[in-house]
C-alpha cells in the first residue's frame, strides 16, 4: 500500500503510547458478497448457454456471440467492483494527543491527517432530506468523513465520536 500524504493540524502534545479512546475501521457496504458474485454469475453464465445454444439450433448463430459478450462483460464489471470495495476503507484513532483520520482508496493510496482533539467539533450537516454528512473542523478546516456510509451510520458515528471528544475532555456537552 502506497503512503501519499501526512497532513497535521494544531498543536501535538500526546504520546505514541497514549491509550485508545476510540478506534473505528469503516468499510464501504456493498450488496453483493463474493458468494452471491459466483451465483449471479452461475445464473447468467447458464442462462446466456441456454438462450446462446437455442439460437445456434434456429440458425442465428451471430447471436451466440453476443450472448457470451453479455456475460464476459459482466463478470468484468462485478469483479472490479468488488475489488474497489476490498480496497477502500476510512480509519479513525482517537487517543488523549490526537484524531488519526486515515483514508484508503481503490487504487491502494492511503492518506493520513492528524488533529488536535481538544479544539475538534464534530458537525452533522442535515440540508438535504433524509441525508447527512458528518464533517470535522478544526482550526478553521473541514474534513469530511464516513461519506459512503448510510444515513443511520453516519448519524451513529457522530454520536459515538462526539462521546468519545466529551469524555476526553472530562466534561458531557449537548
Amino acid at each position: 500500500m502506497r503512503s501519499s500524504s501526512l497532513t497535521r493540524i494544531g498543536d501535538h502534545g500526546g504520546a505514541l503510547e497514549d491509550p485508545v479512546l476510540f478506534d473505528r475501521l469503516l468499510r464501504p457496504k456493498r450488496s453483493l458478497g463474493p458468494v452471491g458474485f459466483w451465483l449471479v454469475i452461475g445464473v447468467v453464465g447458464v442462462t446466456s448457454l441456454f438462450n446462446g445454444v437455442l439460437f445456434l439450433m434456429l440458425g442465428a448463430w451471430p447471436v451466440v456471440g453476443f450472448y457470451g459478450l453479455d456475460a464476459l462483460l459482466l463478470f468484468f464489471l462485478m469483479r472490479s467492483n468488488l475489488r474497489r470495495a476490498e480496497r477502500s476503507w476510512e480509519s479513525l484513532r482517537l487517543t488523549a494527543g490526537r484524531l488519526v483520520i486515515e483514508h484508503g482508496d481503490q487504487r491502494g493510496v492511503s492518506h493520513r491527517i492528524e488533529l488536535q482533539p481538544h479544539w475538534l467539533r464534530v458537525e452533522v450537516d442535515r440540508s438535504e432530506v433524509g441525508q447527512n454528512r458528518v464533517t470535522l473542523t478544526s482550526h478553521g478546516q473541514r474534513f469530511a468523513i464516513g461519506g459512503f456510509l448510510a444515513p443511520s451510520d453516519r448519524a451513529h458515528l457522530a454520536r459515538d465520536l462526539s462521546a468519545a471528544l466529551d469524555r476526553l475532555r472530562g466534561g458531557v456537552q449537548d
